[in-house]
């Protein structure tokens, strides 16, 4: 993509207008027409912001009931940690019954190849655990905490000299592990650590 002026000129020749964001999309793609899809949201919207890689919540930013115009984008006056990736949500307060809207934007992902990134799969297996759940108590999966839900997600922290997310990984050495972090597996069965998405 180049700039010419106030448009852009995307790799096919075509020219558009809009402010280019390099938080969203692969270059191909202006950040207006992947944001477009914010419309359909109803008119509040709960903002929520956390990193992409499993996390215990402390860099969680949220902006509950925020005003949502219809046609309009939705920027949250969040900060951003360099080097992390985040993704955002946006999530219906109030919607028409019967129907819930929701909006998942990721730092610096190629938008072709999105939906084989690792946490656009978490995110939507545990959005539809919690749908098909009998006892879920909030419309939309709880994003205070992400722990590892497969043996793959537990790695070893070499600043502290153990498996990261100790409470849930514990090491394990099995034939045929190459390094420390293969040697990281789940404590508890996956049926356990999906109760704390309710």
């Amino acid at each position: 993509m180049s700039l010419n002026g106030p448009y852009c000129q995307g790799r096919s020749g075509h020219s558009f207008s809009g402010k280019p964001n390099n938080s969203s999309g692969d270059g191909t793609v202006s950040y207006n027409s992947l944001s477009w899809c914010k419309q359909w949201l109803g008119p509040k919207v709960n903002i929520t912001r956390a990193p992409q890689a499993e996390h215990d919540g402390s860099d969680l930013q949220t902006s509950m009931n925020t005003e949502h115009y219809h046609g309009e984008d939705l920027f949250p006056n969040m900060k951003r940690a360099p080097h992390v990736k985040y993704i955002t949500y946006y999530e219906d307060a109030e919607s028409i019954p019967g129907w819930r809207t929701a909006v998942w934007e990721l730092d610096k992902a190629n938008h072709r190849n999105i939906v084989r990134m690792p946490v656009v799969m978490r995110e939507l297996w545990l959005e539809m655990w919690h749908d098909m759940h009998p006892y879920s108590q909030s419309k939309f999966v709880t994003k205070a905490f992400r722990g590892p839900l497969r043996h793959e997600d537990c790695h070893w922290d070499y600043a502290k000299a153990r498996c990261a997310f100790p409470e849930f990984c514990e090491y394990r050495y099995t034939f045929g592990d190459v390094h420390l972090g293969m040697s990281c597996r789940l404590k508890y069965s996956s049926t356990k650590l999906l109760r704390q998405y309710l």
